[in-house]
């Protein structure tokens, strides 16, 4: 995850009943800061219904991370918000290091 924008990854209780992000297999990749569910329900093609899911990570090395995914489903694509500064010290927003 150090070098990746875009990772994949379920949302789901580890143990102590706390979000985390993990693997298939349980490893946490990160902790889940904030995971909130619309209330407006959305259609698809076929006639079903489902409920939109954000959710913010946060990772050890101190990224933050946002995606989005269905509520009948765990897995979820998250993209890197914030990655950590050279100097370590507060993380910096990936928008503004492409400003030219």
């Amino acid at each position: 995850m150090k070098t990746a924008d875009v990772w994949g990854g379920y949302v789901g209780y580890t143990g102590d009943d706390r979000l985390r992000f993990a693997t298939w297999s349980g490893g946490v990749l990160g902790k889940v800061t904030s995971c909130v569910t619309e209330e407006r329900v959305r259609r698809t093609p076929s006639g079903g219904q489902y409920r939109m899911r954000h959710a913010m990570v946060q990772t050890p090395d101190g990224s933050t991370w946002q995606g989005r995914c269905g509520t009948a489903m765990d897995a979820i694509t998250i993209r890197r918000v914030t990655k950590k500064s050279d100097d370590g010290k507060a993380p910096k927003v990936l928008r503004d290091l492409l400003k030219f």
